[in-house]
């Protein structure tokens, strides 16, 4: 699934389960409809760590679901019934949803897109705005540009740089 183009990765709720949730049916596609059956009774839920997850546990907490963790664990307590909950990296909630080993979790709309998964979007959170920007040291700018050589580029995002460099003509 890929973010529409005016959104720069803000925090959104995806999932891939075919199980009423908190009153919204999920549907999936016939690819991957094997990855939850209806008699499995727990909601494997994943809580992004990090800057993200004060804003998930305000949004759960005004929708009367309650987040109860302690320092240091990775594995809270989630109110509503038999919900199994882990707190992980955005990019690891992205890929374990992909892969089938969570069925709902909160992650940024850049995780999606770099990672190139099918995922369904359940709710736009609004929250964590990213801008994916380039940026390099004044000093190697020719005239305001970059220079025309090869230039080592560091980013999480491999496949968003990579994109990048190749509508530039750069490799």
């Amino acid at each position: 699934m890929q973010p529409p183009p005016e959104r720069s990765g803000g925090g959104f709720l995806c999932a891939y389960t075919n199980q009423p949730l908190f009153g919204l049916l999920v549907t999936v596609s016939a690819t991957k409809e094997n990855r939850m059956t209806e008699t499995k009774p727990i909601l494997h839920f994943a809580i992004p760590k990090g800057r993200m997850f004060d804003g998930v546990q305000h949004l759960l907490a005004d929708a009367g679901i309650m987040v109860k963790t302690s320092a240091r664990d990775y594995r809270p307590f989630i109110s509503g019934g038999d919900i199994e909950a882990k707190i992980l990296k955005p990019q690891n909630i992205i890929e374990m949803l992909d892969l089938g080993t969570r069925d709902l979790g909160f992650a940024g709309a850049d995780w999606v897109q770099e990672l190139e998964v099918d995922l369904v979007e359940l709710l736009d959170t609004g929250m964590d705005d990213v801008r994916v920007v380039v940026a390099a040291p004044a000093a190697i700018l020719q005239n305001g540009a970059l220079p025309d050589r090869k230039l080592t580029v560091a980013s999480e995002y491999i496949r968003l740089t990579q994109a990048w460099q190749k509508t530039r003509g750069r490799d």
